[in-house]
């Protein structure tokens, strides 16, 4: 219970920490495939078959296109290297460009284990029609992987608003929540008129599912950017849920998803779970209002019960009174 509980339950007094060697043999590569689609193919066919490196990053279209415009190599050998790449592709192989969706793939260990699971995890994406770019992509992303939050820190600084939702799915359920969750911003951006982006990638593969990491952002214009936002969120996590995804992979609950823990967990879970934190955290101490709605009080009633968790919620918090009812 204490795993995930975000601090709600408890506070972690001493830990081990284990120590990893430092491996003989680290290769970074890129593979390009012609939809995301595809490559979600592959990646779901190397799992079942136990072949698993130690990074496994998938970018759909949009993502992928972010990626190129965001290389720093503007070289001429660099540039003439691209255009030919692109022309072959279109021309010969018959991708359509703008489905196509960038992998990179990492292997650490012995030379001889890190052979081994190139040579078969080659296998099963050419199979797919992937294509090996080389190391070029691997190390780049090696370089240039922190960089995200700072390109996010200097959106905001400059009149965009942008955010993240990640979640874990079922691969049965991936890509039908991956197009559910797209067209959802889509449909709120257009129905108010606004310009924004949105893209996707998958960066932790497991035996029956990944995480889906979405990133998007829009130009900030009034005050009603923030209704747009919860619209967003609100139409997103609904998607998701409907595809038996999670409410977060690794960013937690937060005060952010507390609204949906009811209907995620159903009354007996959330019951059973607030239990548990009136047992352990009786005095209600322990990171208040996070990860669970606060608990009731002795003599309180149900519907002040309501009301003061609903005023309590995340969305209370931005500032925006009501935005419970109104917006959930």
């Amino acid at each position: 219970m204490f795993i995930g509980s975000e601090g709600a339950f408890g506070i972690v007094t001493e830990a081990v920490v284990k120590i990893e060697r430092i491996p003989e043999v680290k290769h970074y590569e890129g593979w390009f495939f012609p939809s995301f689609e595809i490559a979600f193919a592959a990646f779901h066919a190397c799992t079942r078959k136990g072949i698993h490196p130690c990074t496994m990053r998938l970018y759909d279209e949009d993502d992928t296109r972010l990626s190129f415009a965001a290389s720093t190599d503007t070289g001429t050998l660099s540039t003439l290297f691209s255009k030919c790449f692109k022309r072959y592709l279109s021309s010969l192989k018959g991708w359509d460009l703008s489905t196509l969706s960038l992998s990179v793939v990492g292997f650490e260990g012995t030379k001889a284990q890190t052979n081994c699971q190139r040579k078969e995890l080659s296998g099963v994406f050419k199979s797919f029609g992937g294509i090996c770019v080389g190391e070029k992509p691997g190390n780049t992303w090696q370089e240039k992987k922190y960089d995200l939050p700072y390109l996010r820190d200097f959106a905001l600084s400059h009149n965009f608003w942008a955010d993240v939702f990640e979640t874990s799915v079922f691969y049965q359920d991936a890509i039908r929540c991956w197009r559910a969750v797209k067209k959802s911003f889509a449909d709120i951006v257009r129905e108010n008129g606004k310009t924004a982006w949105i893209g996707c990638h998958t960066a932790h593969q497991y035996r029956f599912g990944c995480c889906l990491y979405f990133t998007f952002i829009g130009e900030q214009c009034d005050e009603n950017d923030l209704k747009i936002f919860l619209q967003i969120k609100q139409k997103a996590m609904e998607a998701m849920l409907q595809h038996k995804a999670t409410l977060t992979h690794h960013h937690g609950i937060g005060y952010e998803h507390v609204p949906w823990m009811r209907r995620y967990h159903g009354e007996v879970g959330l019951d059973v779970i607030m239990r548990f934190k009136k047992v352990v955290d009786p005095k209600n101490i322990c990171n208040t209002g996070k990860l669970l709605p606060s608990l009731p009080g002795e003599h309180e009633k149900a519907k002040a019960v309501e009301v003061r968790q609903r005023r309590e919620m995340m969305f209370d918090k931005m500032g925006i009174p009501g935005a419970i009812r109104a917006h959930l």
